[in-house]
């Protein structure tokens, strides 16, 4: 028998993590399901872990889901825009590709969005 969810959240990128990790906090029993297209990713498995790494990234590590081409990616029409995709589906999302340039920066982003915006519903 299939257990229901209470909310469903679709992306389990940095925000859909965030959201739900708040969410839990502040309702223990709420049951919430997260959706996510990808996979966990194994950082023992990452480029820079391979001998071959510059091979790596440019084929199965590759930032253009176009070019990686992996089970958890679809195509991205890139045709109209100078921004080439940098991203990839998985738990956790593309954003863990810039967590060092955000945690440097994070004290100085705190402050900005406690000055600029409020919280969403009621959160």
């Amino acid at each position: 028998m299939a257990e229901a969810a209470d909310i469903v959240i679709v992306g389990a990128g940095a925000t859909g993590l965030a959201f739900a990790w708040r969410l839990a906090n502040l309702q223990p029993n709420l049951r919430i399901l997260l959706v996510e297209r990808g996979d966990f990713v194994n950082q023992r498995n990452a480029a820079s872990k391979k001998n071959d790494w510059e091979l790596a990234l440019q084929k199965s590590f590759h930032a253009n889901p176009n070019i990686r081409k992996s089970a958890a990616d679809y195509p991205v029409d890139e045709s109209q825009t100078p921004i080439k995709p940098a991203f990839f589906n998985a738990v956790g999302g593309s954003t863990i590709r810039w967590e060092h340039i955000f945690r440097a920066f994070a004290p100085l982003i705190s402050a900005h969005l406690a000055k600029t915006i409020s919280q969403p519903i009621g959160l």
